[in-house]
């Protein structure tokens, strides 16, 4: 299940509170039928009740199931940690019967912020003294850490760089040993574990690049998450790095081997190492593509899809 972090430290918001409350946008609402369906607080049927479909408001709320009040608003509805007793406002919703399943605080109100998936934060990130890589996901062997712990050590022990291994699995405890049998491994590879995800944006704030060394991919939602940090990435050239990538916005690394697969993720880690003016140029390049994948533009493709559908 894919889940999607919300964060006022990090300014990402979403827009659900806009849409239910304002009159610009959205004027969501259920439909009387849907509310007829709510039992009554006995369990008995609403529209057993006479007269249920002529009925005020006020009083068609009388006795229902409390979940209904969980829904939309009824009389004496507060918004979160406030005391102040709203009614419906005929202006955002067309229906009367305005939504508050997922309102949140009003601290949350999105009005004049910017609820785009992807901050415009690229051109803050400084340079680390070092060649600071990323590599998160789960400790599983298709992900491919074995492939780049053994390029890894083929990397002369006194280069300067760092990576920086998130994510549990049951392959963690196995590399986590290579790390402290290895000198070379010991000395530039962290092998972090599981952290929170705050911890996670840090750690995205702090990378040069992010290596995906997966040998079996769909996409990985993680290689999306470093375009939209300006975070260029390393990944094998098959499956959807193949897809995202170029010699513009990342590295792409192929064989036919594990000899030549090896050889030639070093060869990507290394030039990262030597050209930071280049691994700053495709990490732009790699944020200003991520717009094209927005959970926005993605919505618009749908919407296009139905509209095209709906004309047939």
């Amino acid at each position: 299940i894919l889940a999607r972090g919300y964060s006022d430290e990090f300014q990402v918001y979403h827009n659900l509170n806009y849409y239910t409350m304002t009159a610009s946008f959205g004027r969501p609402g259920l439909e009387k039928r849907l509310v007829n369906s709510y039992l009554m607080r006995d369990g008995k049927r609403f529209t057993d009740q006479p007269g249920y479909d002529t009925m005020f408001f006020t009083e068609e709320m009388k006795g229902r199931d409390p979940r209904l009040s969980q829904t939309v608003r009824t009389p004496g509805y507060t918004r979160i940690g406030e005391n102040e007793t709203l009614v419906q406002e005929f202006g955002s919703t067309v229906t009367g019967y305005q939504m508050i399943k997922f309102v949140t605080e009003r601290k949350w109100d999105t009005n004049n912020k910017d609820i785009n998936d992807i901050k415009d934060t690229c051109n803050e990130k400084g340079r680390n003294e070092e060649c600071v890589f990323l590599v998160a996901g789960r400790m599983i062997y298709r992900k491919g850490l074995d492939f780049l712990f053994d390029a890894l050590m083929r990397i002369p022990q006194e280069t300067r760089y760092q990576v920086r291994v998130v994510g549990d699995g049951p392959e963690l405890e196995h590399l986590r040993k290579r790390c402290k049998d290895n000198l070379n491994l010991s000395e530039h590879v962290h092998c972090m574990g599981s952290i929170p995800y705050m911890e996670m944006e840090k750690e995205y704030a702090g990378a040069d690049v992010f290596i995906m060394p997966s040998i079996r991919e769909t996409t990985g939602t993680v290689l999306l998450e470093a375009m939209s940090k300006g975070i260029p990435v390393i990944t094998i050239n098959k499956f959807g790095g193949a897809t995202l990538f170029d010699e513009n916005t990342g590295w792409l690394y192929g064989g036919n081997s594990k000899e030549e697969y090896i050889e030639n993720l070093k060869k990507a880690i290394l030039e990262c190492i030597a050209y930071p003016d280049e691994v700053t140029r495709r990490g732009k390049n790699a944020r200003k593509k991520a717009e094209k994948y927005t959970w926005q533009k993605k919505n618009e493709k749908y919407q296009a899809i139905y509209e095209e559908l709906l004309k047939k």
